[in-house]
C-alpha cells in the first residue's frame, strides 16, 4: 500500500523498490553470465557486484565511486 507524507525523503526512500526491481529481472545473475572480468585474488570483490554497487551508487545520487 503507498501512501504520501508530507517528510522530507532521501534518495535511499527509493532503493528498496529499485533492488525489488533488478532481483526481479534477475539483472545479477545476467551481469555475472556476461561479465568478461574475472579476478584471480581470493580476497578481491566479485566485478559484478562491483558494478551492481555503482549503478545503486548512482541511483543514490553518487558523484564519485
Amino acid at each position: 500500500m503507498l501512501q504520501e507524507t508530507e517528510r522530507d525523503l532521501t534518495p535511499f526512500g527509493g532503493i528498496v523498490v529499485f533492488l525489488e526491481f533488478l532481483n526481479k529481472i534477475e539483472l545479477v545473475k545476467k551481469v555475472i553470465e556476461c561479465m568478461p572480468i574475472v579476478h584471480r585474488s581470493p580476497n578481491s570483490i566479485p566485478p559484478a557486484q562491483t558494478y551492481i554497487a555503482f549503478l545503486i551508487s548512482v541511483a543514490t545520487g553518487a558523484r564519485r565511486f
